[in-house]
């Protein structure tokens, strides 16, 4: 009977999925931004206060904080998932 051939795995680790990330995350700040202010634009039209609008905006930015904060130092977790951002833009639409 004869022996099977070795096989041998090459793989190789680039290690730029992070960068990569960032990279497309920052690129693409540029439509959060605008749509940020698009919205607080439309709630301050709204409210007719732009006191009111303001502390809503503070509100998400610091549970954002919050958030990152609770996942870095608190859960000691690396990575601070794409979804967390995702839900600051759905809930400035409400």
């Amino acid at each position: 009977m004869a022996k099977p051939k070795e096989i041998i795995r090459v793989n190789c680790v680039l290690g730029d999925k992070d960068w990569t990330f960032k990279k497309y995350l920052v690129s693409d700040l540029q439509y959060v931004l605008m749509g940020s202010i698009v919205i607080f634009t439309i709630n301050w039209a709204y409210t007719k206060s732009l006191c009111v609008t303001f502390i809503s905006f503070t509100v998400l930015i610091m549970s954002l904080g919050i958030s990152y904060f609770l996942y870095c130092a608190v859960f000691q977790i690396p990575f601070f998932p794409f979804m967390n951002m995702l839900v600051t833009i759905i809930v400035m639409g409400e």
